[in-house]
C-alpha cells in the first residue's frame, strides 16, 4: 500500500470517528433539552440573553401605558387652527 493510499485510509477513518463523536454529542444535547425542567429553562434563558421575564413584562406594560396616554391626548386635544 502506497503513502497516498494510507493517507486516504487515515482520513476516512478519522472522518468516521468525528462522525461518531458528533452523533454522541447531539444525543447528549437532546437528552439535556428533553429532561430539563421549566426552572432550568428559565435560568438558562436568563444567563444566555440577560432577559428576565418580569423585566420584559414591565417594559411592555410601560410601552402600552405610554401609547394609551398618547391616544387619550389625541382624542381630547382640539385641532390646531
Amino acid at each position: 500500500m502506497g503513502y497516498s493510499a494510507m493517507a486516504m485510509n487515515n482520513a476516512v477513518t478519522f472522518q468516521g470517528q468525528l462522525q461518531q463523536v458528533a452523533v454522541a454529542n447531539v444525543g447528549k444535547v437532546l437528552d439535556n433539552i428533553n429532561n430539563s425542567s421549566v426552572h432550568e429553562a428559565v435560568a438558562i434563558n436568563k444567563m444566555a440573553t440577560g432577559n428576565d421575564l418580569a423585566s420584559v413584562i414591565t417594559a411592555l406594560s410601560a410601552a402600552m401605558s405610554s401609547n394609551q396616554q398618547g391616544v387619550k391626548t389625541a382624542q381630547t386635544t382640539p385641532p390646531v387652527t
